[in-house]
């Protein structure tokens, strides 16, 4: 008898379907009349931020105002903070608003002698207010020359495999601070910036203040860039991009984003004053994975007012991005301390750029004593107290062969800090040093990660530390939310036997990590304190960038005196080998021991398939076989149990009906039935208990294998499975899809419902396809129901699958595969396989049915075969 309960499982999926989009329609519209969108000023690149919509809930805009007001009125006192100096020139543009930023030739010369006159007030007052921690002697401190900005880069960013240098580095005298560190190889491509790259040549906001000429001013060119291969030099200004004008750096980079790899462009180039006689041809490449870059205070976050791939990932201007990475200042001077502010509403960027009275170093634009494509030396005068403080930074190249050594000793800076006395008296002493920031954030609305030592948690990039004789520790970014910063290891902490071995900042696939010489730095460092750089999303605090500030111990200098100490930065993937080098591999981590049992020896069998066919996608597919062929035995017992239990349906029927009252009964009778037949309900269980470690593990090693990342099923030329650890990203439907749909956002009334219907920008058809092979596979696999209890089941499972559409639509494309592969595989081995006997089909029904058994002689066999003889020949 047909069982009506059950409706084909297309009509629930048209059903939830219709459901779906009614709901997501029905929110839209709520959220329009209730919650209208507010302009998005963030993505202006040169309209300042308000910081008064960023201050707390309950503070109206007088409050904000006046916030405003006092944090630019502190920040005037951090001498060179208050002056924006631009490139390739001496003259200084006084700065009225931190995060204003003055478009090329809109200066305004009236404006800038008003501000002036109002700085030179404020400067004397608040030396009138204050005193600088030391006593008068009545002779004002000497001054210092003005130097103007300077970008320069170590090694070489050549994807060559001669290449000697894993990076290529951009450093700024701004601090002699660290902008950009981008790595050399072809394997580690930026994930989301899909247009052609030409380099770096700019970095900060584009020009000088009153500079009205039109085009793009170079401010710095890498070696091994494109630009610096077709012949462009600093100081050089871009008029054209394929015969279309550029007006100044954003409209370049705008002209730029429309360019794909392996494609040329054009440009018209005006040097010293002059064009060029003939356009300069350019040939494009993929943008190169940057470990540390320039970043916004405020992340944006993705909406549907633009493409997700042109979004803007990396804006130029320095007082609207977080700070730059390795900045120092003098924490203590004679006893002068800079303490954390106690003010709980204090602006984030005077409590990071906060600096002793007479001490000018986080924004003060040091001198480039030497440098060429190894090495810089930077170096920045205290005349407050007769300091001289020095930082040399040496990029290390590969020590052999570059093509062979993949995992050699070269992702690092070389740093050294110095102080110097150069005073008559002797001067007790200690520095800060901020570690680096802004590193990859890609994959926001799909990455998940789990890390080792979190409590809460775990961000895109989190603080990770280590200490000699201890496990690998860490702060989620989380835990920053609401605060700047968070002490991570007290002084007390620290001993002669447990030094710190490493600070860094981890992110998924990479890391950037500071090591203190073992001999010489380690032991004076006093205390690490991990900070919050930028703003923090309500629903997206994951994305927080957050770096670590280290502290030295006091140090009294004599006359003449002065000390060094050694760092090492480290900055690139996260390979176990690699990391090894450098006592890192503590940060590679996936998850409990058994998973990690798992996943490693999984990973290596993926390695070596790919070294055999060159393609991860089908190293998965190998693995795949490897393990179904392993668990074939098990899989035959699970079918021919699914075929018994098919072959049972009458005879549990008819138990179930005579103990239709009897529930006790019934399980007894069944169990005896099932003894009789040697059939055991649970062993179909037994290979998803065998597979699901397997799954476990292959999850883990696409979260944490660096090799799996951009690893591209097909090809890089196309989107649609380009990276085998994200999502497949079939089609771009951010254009039509509200936001909450594609960035997860904006359900804070119910956070649950924004992690379940957050499904991203892009429409995955892998999960679909392999939702959809589940459901076969569950039709041919289950016997049909037994009872109104079985079909009741059965049609719960349709919806479970549903719900697991959901789960999987963000699944890694790699995870997909392999699951799409082993089912395929299952459907294969059903069709090896005995077909089921219905009960009562013929005489040999093993006493199933309502029937008893029968023995027949072979005699009456024979008897039967010759009848069946003589009516053939009848």
């Amino acid at each position: 008898m047909q069982d009506r309960s059950q409706s084909p499982p297309i009509t629930n999926m048209i059903l939830f379907a219709v459901l779906f989009l009614s709901i997501l329609v029905g929110y839209q519209w709520v959220m329009h009349q209730f919650f209208p969108p507010r302009p998005q000023v963030a993505n202006a690149p040169n309209e300042p931020e308000k910081d008064e919509d960023k201050a707390e809930g309950g503070k109206d805009k007088k409050d904000a105002g006046a916030d405003k007001k006092k944090a630019s009125a502190d920040a005037k006192l951090i001498g060179e903070a208050a002056t924006k100096t631009t490139s390739g020139t001496g003259q200084t543009t006084p700065k009225t608003d931190k995060l204003a930023v003055p478009k090329a030739g809109q200066g305004n010369d009236k404006n800038d002698k008003n501000d002036n006159d109002k700085n030179d007030n404020n400067k004397k007052k608040d030396e009138a207010k204050k005193g600088d921690g030391k006593k008068d002697d009545g002779k004002p401190p000497a001054s210092q020359k003005k130097e103007p900005t300077e970008w320069i880069t170590l090694g070489s960013v050549d994807p060559d495999p001669s290449n000697p240098y894993r990076m290529l580095v951009t450093l700024g005298n701004r601090g002699a601070s660290v902008a950009r560190i981008e790595l050399s190889s072809t394997r580690y491509r930026d994930l989301e910036d899909r247009g052609g790259y030409i380099g770096h040549l700019v970095v900060e906001a584009d020009g000088k203040a009153n500079d009205k000429q039109r085009g793009c001013l170079v401010q710095v060119v890498g070696d091994g860039t494109p630009a610096k291969l077709a012949g462009i030099k600093k100081e050089d200004r871009i008029l054209t991009v394929n015969g279309k004008e550029v007006d100044d750096a954003e409209s370049f980079e705008t002209a730029l984003g429309k360019t794909k790899p392996d494609k040329s462009v054009e440009l018209t180039i005006q040097r010293d004053g002059r064009p060029l006689p003939g356009p300069l041809t350019v040939k494009l490449i993929r943008r190169p994975l940057e470990v540390i870059r320039p970043e916004r205070s405020t992340p944006q976050i993705f909406s549907t007012k633009g493409p997700f791939d042109d979004a803007v990932l990396d804006p130029r201007d320095p007082d609207r991005n977080s700070p730059l990475c390795l900045l120092t200042t003098l924490q203590e001077v004679d006893g002068d301390k800079l303490l954390p502010s106690d003010d709980p509403k204090a602006k984030m960027f005077d409590e990071l750029n906060q600096e002793l009275k007479g001490v000018e170093l986080r924004q003060a634009n040091w001198t480039v004593v030497e440098h060429d494509g190894e090495h810089a030396v930077f170096r920045r005068e205290v005349p407050a107290f007769h300091l001289e403080v020095t930082k040399t930074y040496r990029l290390v190249k590969v020590d052999g062969d570059p093509a062979v050594d993949r995992d050699a000793r070269a992702y690092h800076l070389e740093l050294s800090l110095s102080v110097k006395n150069k005073d008559k008296a002797a001067h007790s002493i200690a520095y800060r040093l901020d570690g680096p920031n802004g590193l990859p954030r890609e994959g926001f609305w799909y990455a998940y990660s789990s890390k080792v030592g979190i409590q809460g948690d775990a961000g895109l990039r989190d603080v990770v530390y280590q200490l000699t004789h201890a496990e690998v520790n860490m702060v989620p970014c989380s835990e920053l939310k609401d605060k700047l910063s968070a002490n991570m290891v007290e002084s007390a902490a620290f001993s002669d036997l447990n030094r710190p071995k490493f600070f860094g900042v981890d992110a998924q696939y990479f890391a950037s990590a500071l090591i203190p010489d073992p001999e010489t730095t380690s032991s004076a460092i006093d205390r690490a304190v991990a900070v919050r750089l930028g703003h923090v999303h309500e629903q997206l605090p994951k994305l927080t960038n957050a770096s670590f500030r280290l502290l030295s111990k006091s140090a009294t200098l004599k006359p003449d005196e002065s000390i060094t100490h050694h760092y090492e930065l480290f900055a690139g993937p996260k390979r176990t080998a690699l990391l090894s080098t450098y006592g890192l591999e503590g940060t590679v981590y996936y998850g409990w021991p058994i998973f990690r049992m798992v996943a490693v020896p999984m990973t290596k069998i993926v390695d070596f398939f790919y070294g055999i066919v060159h393609n991860y996608g089908l190293a998965i597919i190998m693995l795949t076989i490897v393990v179904r062929l392993a668990m074939f035995p098990l899989s035959r017992k699970q079918a021919l149990n699914a075929q018994t239990m098919q072959k049972l349906q009458p005879e549990i029927k008819r138990i179930a009906e005579k103990y239709k009252k009897d529930a006790e009964g019934r399980t007894r009778a069944q169990q005896e039935l099932f003894n009789s037949h040697n059939y055991n309900p649970l062993s179909g269980c037994l290979p998803l208990f065998i597979q699901m470690p397997i799954f476990l593990g292959l999850y883990r090693s696409l979260q944490v294998n660096v090799e799996l990342r951009d690893a591209a099923l097909f090809s890089h030329g196309i989107r649609w499975c380009s990276n085998l650890a994200a999502p497949d990203m079939f089609f771009n439907w951010s254009a039509f899809m509200p936001d909450g749909v594609n960035n997860g956002i904006g359900f804070p009334w119910f956070p649950l419902l924004g992690g379940m219907f957050g499904l991203g920008p892009y429409f995955n058809l892998l999960p679909m396809f392999t939702l959809g092979l589940f459901i076969v596979q569950q039709k041919v696999m289950m016997p049909p129901p037994a009872d109104e209890q079985a079909a009741a089941q059965m049609k719960m499972m349709n919806y479970v699958m549903i719900l697991m559409g959901f789960m999987f639509f963000k699944v890694a494309a790699g995870l997909c595969i392999y699951f799409i592969a082993s089912t395929l595989w299952g459907l294969g081995e059903r069709r090896f396989l005995p077909k089921a006997i219905k009960a009562g089909s013929d005489g040999n029904n093993d006493g199933i049915g309502s029937s008893p058994r029968i023995q027949r002689s072979p005699d009456a066999d024979n008897a039967a075969a010759r009848r069946k003889m003589r009516r053939g020949k009848k």
